[in-house]
């Protein structure tokens, strides 16, 4: 039987894992954490959305829709959805974000530890991987107390999004010669100091723009204010592209849209009948605008981006493992038999269930290659029908991303 070792026991190590095991690979999982998998119970604000059934590699960031257009034509939407009804999750389709039945990530972190359980699969808690190396056709890894060996070693060890981890999944790539590009924070707040900030903790619908002095992108949807800026969907997205840049030139400009039902004519038009401000905002947001100031009017007023917030902040890291040195089965161009799986690659999607749907396509699909066998899909798609006919109505607006 073949031996695989999966650093890393996150969504993205404990699909490769299953995968694996199922193709008749014996599987050990080093995870430096307590419990495997606690990141996934704050996915989607304690709901997991695990995928979208509008996927596509635009929704990624620039640097790596090779790869992911690659894994997107293997690994669908119903893909995700028949994987996890194999391991018993249920879906609830919401306008097309795909959630457990039971609005619970509790509920999908635990069908996916009763599946290893279920299968020839070892998770070891508590053993972080200090180093890696392969020798005579064999790979090793090595922690505080043993060095484990296999035929095949998967990295799946994270970011650093959200966790106290070190990062040392970075190092163990770059030990094998692989390239990280620089670290940044994403699906975060943006920072900026303006009169907004005294607005803290009020949350309205807006469009959101924004520009570097070339490319704008926009999108539209609940927003936060908060004292060091802006939160929400809309600006998480945002934060994507902005943290594509290397550093920020002073250029950066957030325009906010807080009327985007309406023309700016309409909306000046029923000023000039009579409404006023606190017709339409807060009592705390209406002192603030000002309608002859063409930055601070409602409908396009501007600030200057000093930064994002921190990793401890962020839902995901931009930059990672370049995906040009990762082939389509996930297997590593410079190593073979060493595979990535998510988000220690260079990969980061939008809000909406894109990371996630990254992290099980790319571990389902370094698993089974590891397990030498090849991906043919995660389930019969003639359930489609019946999926898209239970989809259920959004309760709230998602912003989404436009490049104009």
């Amino acid at each position: 039987m073949k031996k695989v070792i999966v650093i890393g026991g996150g969504a993205a190590g404990l699909a490769a894992a299953i995968s694996s095991a199922r193709a008749g690979a014996a599987v050990e999982v080093l995870e430096g954490e307590r419990q495997a998998a606690k990141k996934i119970l704050l996915t989607g604000g304690g709901k997991c959305n695990f995928t979208n059934l509008d996927i596509d590699a635009d929704y990624y960031n620039g640097a790596c829709r090779e790869l992911v257009s690659s894994v997107l034509k293997r690994f669908s939407p119903y893909d995700a959805i028949s994987f996890f009804e194999s391991i018993g999750v249920y879906p609830l389709i919401r306008d097309g974000y795909v959630y457990p039945r039971s609005e619970k990530a509790s509920q999908v972190r635990n069908a996916l530890l009763k599946e290893c359980e279920r299968l020839p699969i070892t998770i070891r808690n508590n053993t972080p991987v200090k180093a890696a190396y392969k020798e005579s056709e064999r790979f090793f890894a090595v922690t505080d107390g043993y060095t484990y060996s296999a035929d095949a070693l998967i990295i799946a060890a994270g970011g650093l999004a959200q966790t106290q981890l070190s990062g040392n999944g970075y190092d163990i790539a770059k030990a094998f010669g692989h390239s990280v590009t620089s670290l940044k924070s994403g699906l975060c707040g943006i920072r900026f100091c303006d009169a907004l900030n005294s607005c803290a903790g009020l949350r309205t619908t807006a469009s959101l723009s924004y520009t570097d002095g070339e490319a704008c992108f926009e999108c539209e949807g609940e927003i936060q204010l908060t004292a060091y800026g802006i939160s929400g969907i809309p600006a998480m997205n945002l934060s994507n592209v902005i943290a594509e840049k290397e550093s920020l030139s002073g250029k950066e400009i957030l325009v906010l849209d807080f009327v985007p039902e309406m023309s700016e004519e309409e909306f000046d038009g029923l000023l000039y009948d009579g409404m006023g401000l606190l017709s339409f905002f807060d009592t705390s947001l209406a002192k603030i605008f000002d309608i002859n100031d063409s930055k601070k009017h409602p409908k396009h007023y501007s600030v200057n981006i000093s930064g994002l917030k921190g990793f401890a902040d962020s839902q995901v890291t931009n930059g990672g493992v370049r995906t040009d040195e990762v082939g389509k089965n996930m297997e590593s161009r410079l190593i073979n038999g060493l595979f990535f799986a998510g988000e220690i690659l260079n990969v980061a999607g939008l809000c909406g269930g894109y990371n996630l749907h990254f992290a099980w396509a790319s571990g389902l699909l370094a698993g089974c290659a590891a397990a030498g066998k090849e991906f043919t899909g995660a389930g019969d798609s003639g359930d489609i029908e019946r999926w898209k006919k239970q989809q259920t109505k959004s309760r709230r607006e998602y912003g989404i991303l436009i490049k104009k």
